[in-house]
């Protein structure tokens, strides 16, 4: 498999990095597939990554209401 599309973002959440990612990925007849990347390994060749950091901390709380976790730039409200 080939990656051809990354995006997500790097943000903090209890203290710890957390990341949430999502990519396309395409075998040997062009067929794409996507969705969250939760795992992966560089075999041959390698990855190229691109971050872009904030002059803010981009923090994941957990939104009671969403039952999701969602991100907040800034003056995040603490659990």
């Amino acid at each position: 498999m080939e990656l051809a599309s990354l995006t997500g973002s790097i943000a903090w959440q209890n203290g710890k990095p957390s990341i949430h990612a999502h990519g396309v990925v395409t075998g040997k007849d062009f067929t794409a597939h996507g969705g969250h990347i939760l795992s992966g390994t560089v075999g041959t060749g390698s990855v190229e990554i691109s971050v872009t950091v904030l002059d803010k901390k981009l923090e994941r709380i957990k939104e009671e209401k969403l039952g999701a976790n969602v991100l907040c730039l800034g003056n995040c409200p603490k659990p």
